[in-house]
């Protein structure tokens, strides 16, 4: 969302674009919005190298005792970053289910999967991270800031090696 604000005393007041507002109140080194509190970070300068790895993993079921189908899906992926201004990793991806007959019997399944390798280079530029690809392709940009001594991508933490 985009939009204006306003700071009076402790309140910061949000005016957004479409209309709405919000108020956020400035306590204890952070900005309290009821359900959330928001911390600073410092975004990294431009430039930087980062030494380490990001990775994400996904999994889902269905189908249980006396299911006519059941199945799964997961994903993972990891990135790794070197002090050179170079990443690679990959990433994959699967399913798989089977149906049955209502009656205990297995009438058929299926089962796919794929993996995909990837490798570039990195810029570091206005609290950014962007990425490309050694085929040319890039990335949408990624904020990228330390918090309290932690380098984050996005919401992913750098983990070292």
């Amino acid at each position: 969302e985009y939009g204006t604000y306003r700071v009076t005393g402790n309140e910061v007041r949000l005016a957004y674009a479409n209309g709405e507002t919000d108020a956020l109140t400035m306590e204890d080194g952070g900005l309290n919005g009821g359900r959330t509190t928001l911390y600073p970070v410092k975004p990294l300068p431009d430039g930087s190298m980062i030494e380490g790895t990001i990775s994400s993993s996904y999994a889902s079921g269905f189908g249980g005792v006396g299911a006519m189908s059941t199945g799964g899906v997961s994903t993972s992926s990891y990135t790794t970053f070197y002090k050179d201004g170079t990443y690679d990793g990959e990433s994959s991806s699967s399913s798989f289910g089977s149906f049955g007959d209502g009656m205990g019997g297995t009438t058929g399944g299926y089962a796919a999967g794929s993996e995909d390798g990837h490798a570039g280079r990195y810029a570091i530029k206005d609290g950014l991270i962007t990425r490309r690809a050694n085929d040319g392709t890039e990335t949408d940009p990624e904020l990228i800031f330390d918090m309290d001594g932690a380098i984050y991508i996005g919401q992913q933490a750098l983990e070292k090696e």
